[in-house]
């Protein structure tokens, strides 16, 4: 229990650094117009990252197993990667440089991902946005820059994703990242309404803020706390 707790506060102390970060969906698939200062790449050859193909059965399996146990709801199988600035595609365009950097994992219902370090330069805005633009997260920024350099995305709708870093092009100073890790969601945790999905039966007793108006104020208090890895429980792929 005392290694359970212990990651429990470092994780939040994670989650409220990245709290900052919103997250759009649009159904029309014009999700881009609520960023019109966001710089995009022009080139059509992206660096791409695939992920190898998992057992989905398998794991749904594993998840019976544990089912009215007291452990946390798994939703995803994580990938160990280590991607760095190196393995995206630069280019300049106008007053920045973009990176592009293309992951999939064919099959899964959303991605996201874990930053063993992450630190931006002045000006620098990071975005994760999925391939039939229907979802964006971000901007990333500075001001998400903690000590540590860890840093965990939020959940991005849909199978492909592109991270995307722009940056000043005359900065002489050059932003850092590291991605450890590619969670594929083998679970649904949207729905084309309210963002949790009823097919996820550990979500079915609970409501959707957005139903009562009355209740807005509180509705920033709700969050969804994402868990990397339960060591202490098998099996453990968050």
């Amino acid at each position: 229990m005392k290694n359970l707790t212990l990651l429990f506060i470092f994780l939040m102390s994670a989650i409220i650094t990245t709290a900052q970060v919103p997250s759009t969906r649009s159904k029309g698939k014009d999700v881009f117009k609520s960023f019109p200062a966001m710089k995009h790449a022009k080139s059509k050859i992206i660096s791409e990252k695939k992920m190898p193909k998992i057992d989905t059965e398998k794991l749904l399996k594993e998840d019976l197993v544990t089912e009215g146990f007291d452990v946390p709801f798994r939703f995803g199988y994580g990938f160990d990667v280590n991607y760095s600035l190196n393995d995206g595609t630069w280019e300049e365009q106008d007053s920045v440089r973009i990176w592009s950097l293309k992951i999939a994992s064919p099959g899964a219902y959303s991605l996201n991902f874990i930053f063993d370090k992450l630190h931006l330069i002045p000006g620098a805005e990071l975005y994760i946005f999925n391939t039939d633009n229907s979802m964006v997260y971000g901007p990333v920024t500075e001001k998400q820059n903690i000590e540590s350099g860890t840093f965990l995305t939020d959940l991005i709708a849909g199978d492909e994703v592109i991270i995307q870093l722009s940056e000043p092009v005359n900065s002489s100073a050059e932003s850092d990242l590291e991605i450890s890790r590619v969670v594929h969601a083998y679970k649904n945790t949207f729905s084309s309404d309210v963002g949790i999905s009823a097919a996820s039966s550990v979500y079915t007793c609970y409501n959707a803020i957005g139903a009562y108006p009355a209740w807005l104020n509180q509705s920033d208090a709700v969050a969804l706390v994402i868990i990397n890895k339960v060591r202490d429980f098998a099996p453990a792929h968050y």
